[in-house]
């Protein structure tokens, strides 16, 4: 399973891949794990552990890393998202 994931500092997006972790393994894991250098390719470095700078959408999971990056791409393409506005 596949989520995707944001980071707070510089608002890059990015894909998670969990397993079939639970929620609150998920949680936990963002919990103990050091922070560091930005995995989203995001250029910066932080102190702290990623649940104070990563947030998960849990409420879309995908089955394929496929599906999770058309998802975001989706996202990033703004004229899909004005289309399906206008109609």
């Amino acid at each position: 399973m596949y989520l995707i994931i944001k980071c707070k500092k510089c608002k890059n997006q990015g894909i998670l891949k969990v397993g079939n972790s639970k929620k609150d393994q998920i949680k936990k894991y963002l919990r103990k794990r050091d922070f560091g250098e930005c995995p989203l390719n995001g250029y910066h470095v932080e102190f702290g552990k990623m649940a104070d700078y990563i947030t998960v959408d849990y409420s879309k999971n995908f089955k394929t890393y496929d599906q999770a990056k058309e998802e975001l791409r989706r996202c990033a393409d703004d004229t899909s998202i004005k289309k399906s506005i206008s109609q």
